[in-house]
């Protein structure tokens, strides 16, 4: 079939579009031209843009992944403040490769996948101890492809506000029924979390230390796409943690 020029005019037109709502998202970011750091990031997304074809407009799986790939560029700059003694780097490779490095030293470099997690539950009482504090949760149908693909570790940044509704929730139920041994902080706050896979894959393998939870679909948010809300909650005890902000 004879493709029509205008075809190829529709295309031209969306792609500026498109390029024109990726600048909009370095506005939104605070992206600055005139920072090396930042005027770099903004090209490689250029070019994934060109690249892979994206069309921010009318894909939304497209936009979710530029959307995340800012977030994970701002959080590797912000890590520079951690006063850790490690820091993070993008992995500018692909959009769709690992996230980020761990970086130790200039020849220490782990690769790992960047999560966020803004929310936190208090489940019924349970031997794994996971309850509003310790509280760490990732999809079910993600973890088999990184176990088959040997990657490393996950980075769990975990940001808490209390005045958030799902965790407002999840407090008055903890307050209402503290079952865990131990004192529970309630206070919130930011902390990263080093999980890592070989522990985390055995872990699904011998069905030990872990809950399985179905995030119910008004609390899914509508970037989520396909998620069927199936996930698995562990303690954050397991592995380590750096308390940020304290």
């Amino acid at each position: 079939m004879k493709q029509s020029p205008f075809d190829s005019l529709d295309k031209i037109e969306a792609s500026l579009v498109s390029e024109t709502k990726l600048e909009n998202l370095f506005n939104e970011f605070n992206l600055d031209k005139h920072v090396p750091k930042d005027r770099l990031a903004m090209e490689h997304m250029r070019c994934w843009h060109n690249q892979f074809d994206w069309n921010l407009i009318e894909n939304p799986k497209q936009l979710h992944c530029a959307i995340g790939k800012l977030q994970e560029y701002k959080f590797t700059e912000e890590s520079n403040d951690f006063n850790l003694d490690f820091k993070f780097q993008m992995n500018w490779e692909s959009p769709y490769a690992f996230d980020m490095y761990l970086v130790k030293d200039v020849h220490n470099h782990i690769c790992l996948e960047y999560k966020s997690q803004k929310v936190t539950y208090h489940p019924k009482k349970n031997d794994f101890n996971v309850n509003y504090d310790t509280f760490l949760t990732l999809r079910t149908s993600q973890i088999p492809k990184y176990c088959e693909e040997g990657l490393p570790y996950i980075l769990i940044d975990k940001n808490l506000d209390n005045s958030h509704k799902t965790n407002q929730k999840a407090l008055n139920y903890a307050l209402r029924y503290p079952w865990p041994e131990k004192k529970m902080n309630l206070t919130g706050g930011r902390s990263l979390h080093l999980v890592d896979l070989e522990t985390l894959c055995k872990m699904l393998e011998t069905e030990s230390n872990y809950i399985e939870l179905n995030i119910p679909y008004y609390e899914r948010g509508k970037q989520n796409g396909r998620f069927n809300g199936d996930t698995i909650a562990f303690s954050s005890e397991l592995f380590p943690e750096y308390k940020l902000g304290i």
